[in-house]
């Protein structure tokens, strides 16, 4: 099978209900405002929020409420429809799973008497894994469109240790050198971007070979089960610690590994998503800018600054920063032109457009900027961020439909999207 043939959704997650903090969940789903007055005000309006959305919030819990391999399959049913552009049409499907690890002291609990409590990204992990290796082994020879689950870590280096620092158990007890070099062998980690014997292979044919071990007597069984990393500032990893040198210490060590060994990052990157603990301090450590300071120094790390800003972001980049630039509109602040400028500068870094696809408008607002900015065509991935895109969208069907048949997006450029720009950005 050739390379070109395979269409990518490189955003989405398949989590159940037990693998989010609750917390985060809850305040991602509704309104939360810190301010006391405002926090009345949003209080009063999140039944109106529960009666608005009440079919797309049970929508999304019925998913959730699934074991991963179930909701693999359901995926993979969705998926039967034509991945059709122009005419050409994709014959396999790769997703790349995101695990999210919620670990997070939750600090300020307001009224509540039973607390939550920071929770762990093992059991996540190990369902996700069993649930690929149930789905591939069920339904890798059913007739179907072969969908292949391709999963990122979930990692938060505020878990991690480095040789000779500090350990505090239950909190930082997990040894980063280690956790890298088991999960992502140096020996196999680069590769080309079309299958052969090479990195896609390698991963590829591990799907539904786990065998529900994550400290096998051979560690090396453990290589290659995971196609990237996974980081949410918006959850307390910090992409660029100034004040903190032990941390500092750690994410340069993660970004020097992940460059020499091309491991691919997808991070959280709007102003939307799960926040925990105070708001402003969550979008702070989420926003592109910070991303600056890291690829000012690791040049060739593999990074998806993903949702491209968010929707909001790519309606003020479009309609106003992009037209007004010649009149000297500041791009201060600009989560979009951020992302624009990283993206166009840096080699290897990448965004997705995942979840804004659902709204009305989006695409014709990337259009205007690819048309402006036709220097950041390779480098802009299509993602659904399923299942939380539910929230929006009826379904999975539907959010791939919407993309395959835009009308604004030229073929070339979709074309790029699902299979060109992610296929460099996973295998290159």
């Amino acid at each position: 099978m050739s390379g070109e043939k395979i269409f990518y959704d490189i955003h989405l997650h398949a989590f159940d209900l037990s693998h989010p903090c609750l917390y985060a969940f809850a305040r991602r789903i509704t309104p939360v405002i810190e301010t006391p007055l405002l926090g009345e005000i949003a209080g009063a309006i999140t039944p109106l929020l529960w009666l608005s959305k009440k079919n797309e919030i049970l929508n999304l819990l019925s998913v959730m409420e699934r074991g991963v391999g179930e909701m693999l399959t359901l995926l993979q049913k969705d998926l039967q429809i034509p991945l059709r552009i122009g005419d050409f049409e994709y014959d396999e499907v790769v997703i790349t799973p995101l695990m999210m690890d919620f670990w997070y002291t939750l600090a300020d609990q307001p009224h509540i008497n039973y607390k939550f409590i920071p929770k762990s990204v093992v059991p996540q992990t190990l369902d996700t894994l069993n649930g690929i290796a149930d789905y591939w082994k069920q339904n890798s020879t059913n007739g179907l469109k072969k969908m292949r689950p391709l999963p990122f870590m979930g990692l938060n280096t505020q878990r991690c240790h480095l040789n000779g620092q500090k350990v505090i158990p239950d909190v930082n007890d997990t040894k980063l050198e280690s956790l890298l070099d088991k999960y992502f062998n140096s020996n196999i980690a680069k590769g080309n971007i079309y299958p052969g014997t090479n990195k896609f292979a390698n991963i590829s044919n591990n799907c539904g070979r786990f065998n529900g071990e994550l400290e096998p007597s051979d560690p090396t069984n453990l290589t290659n089960y995971f196609a990237g990393i996974k980081l949410y500032p918006g959850l307390g990893f910090d992409p660029w610690p100034t004040n903190d040198d032990a941390e500092m210490e750690k994410v340069a060590y993660l970004y020097k590994t992940c460059a020499d060994r091309q491991i691919p990052i997808t991070v959280h990157c709007s102003d939307g998503g799960y926040k925990i603990g105070n708001i402003k301090q969550a979008e702070d450590r989420t926003h592109p800018r910070k991303w600056k300071h890291v690829l000012e120094r690791y040049e060739n790390l593999k990074i998806n600054l993903a949702h491209f800003g968010g929707r909001e972001g790519i309606f003020d980049y479009a309609y106003y920063r992009l037209i007004n630039s010649d009149a000297g509109v500041s791009s201060a602040g600009s989560w979009t032109e951020t992302i624009a400028e990283l993206i166009a500068k840096y080699e290897n870094a990448y965004t997705d457009i995942s979840y804004a696809g659902h709204y009305d408008g989006v695409y014709a607002a990337l259009a205007k900027i690819l048309a402006k900015k036709p220097n950041i065509a390779g480098k802009i991935m299509y993602g659904s961020d399923f299942s939380i895109n539910l929230l929006d969208s009826f379904g999975y069907a539907e959010y791939t439909k919407q993309f395959l048949h835009d009308k604004n997006i030229s073929d070339n450029h979709k074309r790029m999207m699902c299979n060109a720009n992610p296929a460099k950005f996973l295998w290159k």
